[in-house]
């Protein structure tokens, strides 16, 4: 079986012996390894949105996705990432999982931290896989609920602003939880506006079918940390549709996906053409 693990390890340490022998490949590898990881970028993206209401012209979401705080990735480039994420001043803040990885201890820290960002309305959260297996299932989700973050595990939120109504829907996990689109967008209006946070965005073509649901927000990919040179070709995704979701948006059917290239790493700790991000998408009227 072919997993991320043997992937990264047999780019890295096949590439590592490629440079080396150049004699370029210390500094290369020193780059992926301490350099580029930590090198954060914002992007700033502008979706069109079907039937907007003028109230929600404009309206900034700041997505934070796959921090993965651990042993690779410590609580000073948390709190660099962060901070940056609150400069950005958006409406809201929409966390889409795999928070920490390894450990309890782990997540609680970086929790605790998260919740301390402020939007004009309250931040939101889902669960990614890791979440599931740090603590056995039931251990993050209770630490986002304690901390005072809006947990939409498959259920919703209706901000309000004059007239005008945008849902921001959330479902667990697809491969390691239980996700219920139906149960997530219950009783919500079929002219409101849908927003769904999803960890994987495989969910677009395995549940939307033909229910509304204008954008959704995604990480799990992680761009697929190295990308080949002057390309965006990525060899593993974590994807079973390929480089449709190794990041960027991308149109589903009449849903849009935004997967961000999220902020920490797994298995090897190096990015290659492949910077860690942090989102601010701004809804504008199609």
């Amino acid at each position: 079986m072919v997993t991320r693990r043997k992937v990264i390890k047999i780019l890295a340490y096949g590439a590592g012996g490629l440079v080396l022998a150049s004699g370029g490949g210390v500094a290369l590898l020193a780059n992926s390894r301490y350099y580029a990881p930590r090198r954060i970028v914002v992007e700033d993206v502008t979706v069109l949105i079907e039937g907007l209401p003028s109230e929600f012209e404009g309206f900034k979401i700041c997505q934070i996705t796959d921090i993965h705080h651990g042993y690779h990735v410590e609580m000073e480039f948390v709190d660099k990432a962060l901070e940056l994420a609150m400069h950005l001043n958006p409406d809201i803040y929409a966390l889409t999982g795999d928070y920490a990885s390894h450990k309890t201890e782990f997540a609680d820290a970086v929790i605790d931290r998260l919740a301390m960002l402020k939007g004009v309305y309250r931040t939101v959260a889902v669960l990614g896989n890791h979440d599931h297996w740090v603590g056995w299932h039931r251990h993050v989700p209770n630490v986002i609920r304690k901390s005072g973050i809006g947990l939409l595990n498959n259920t919703h939120i209706i901000i309000k602003k004059g007239n005008g109504r945008l849902c921001i829907a959330g479902v667990d996990d697809l491969r390691v939880g239980k996700p219920d689109l139906e149960k997530a967008l219950y009783g919500v209006p079929d002219d409101v506006p849908r927003v769904l946070l999803s960890h994987n965005p495989d969910l677009a073509d395995e549940k939307i079918g033909d229910k509304r649901v204008d954008l959704i927000l995604s990480g799990h990919t992680h761009g697929g940390q190295i990308r080949l040179p002057f390309s965006l070709y990525a060899p593993y995704t974590n994807s079973r549709y390929g480089q449709k979701y190794t990041g960027g948006l991308v149109k589903t059917g009449n849903t849009q996906v935004y997967v961000s290239r999220g902020l920490g790493t797994i298995t090897i700790p190096i990015r290659f053409n492949c910077p860690p991000e942090i989102t601010l998408l701004r809804l504008v009227r199609a």
